[in-house]
């Protein structure tokens, strides 16, 4: 199982790395990345992996509405107590949902 945090695929191999793993526990992912937002990032996961919690990390104001009670949003910058309660959420959003 990989350590916290080693997995940084560029956004279009994300969804090949997910294969390759047997088990996700959480995706955490920028908005603003390159040739995909975090939230069709998000999208695809949720496709493919229901069970899988995600929280979408964005320096913007404002989300679309489409990504609200879908995913976590995690609003930067944010403390390690933001990020706390967003996993919180989220984790407990994916095994009640």
């Amino acid at each position: 199982r990989p350590a916290l945090g080693t997995q940084r695929p560029q956004p279009a191999e994300a969804v090949e790395v997910l294969d390759r793993i047997a088990r996700v526990d959480l995706l955490i992912t920028d908005q603003a990345m390159p040739n995909m937002t975090g939230l069709q990032l998000a999208g695809v996961v949720q496709e493919q992996w229901p069970e899988v919690p995600i929280i979408i990390a964005t320096g913007y104001d404002e989300m679309p509405t489409s990504a609200h009670g879908r995913f976590e949003i995690l609003t930067k910058p944010y403390f390690q107590s933001d990020l706390n309660k967003a996993i919180m959420a989220a984790t407990k959003a994916s095994v009640s949902g």
